[in-house]
């Protein structure tokens, strides 16, 4: 068994489904250790945080309403931690409305256990 560390960087883009957290390979489980989101917009936001199969929106898994001007949110800093394990299942993110100046931010950290 190897675990090779893992993460990214992401701009969100206002509505639009933004994959934050890539579905693994074949054979691998991807592990997500967490997910934070920065607001660098001049006004609060509502970024929801949902898993997606094979391009089916499977459920919500967290939200954060009226995130606050430089606020950050930290999700899925949980046990046991969110686990991908198709290679058909990812993370996407979205906010509820565009943003009034400047798209968040969110990163990523996972974990690939093969």
């Amino acid at each position: 068994m190897s675990a090779i560390p893992g993460g990214d960087i992401v701009d969100l883009s206002g509505t639009v489904h933004v994959p934050i957290v890539s579905a693994p390979p074949a054979g691998t489980y991807r592990v997500v250790l967490w997910v934070r989101v920065f607001n660098r917009d001049s006004a609060s936001v509502t970024v929801t945080l949902i898993s997606d199969e094979a391009g089916t929106v499977e459920r919500e898994i967290d939200r954060a309403t009226g995130l606050a001007v430089n606020g950050v949110k930290d999700f899925l800093t949980r046990d046991p931690p969110y686990v991908l394990d198709t290679p058909d299942k990812s993370l996407e993110a979205y906010m509820s409305a565009p943003p009034a100046a400047t798209n968040p931010v969110i990163h990523v950290s996972w974990l690939d256990i093969t």
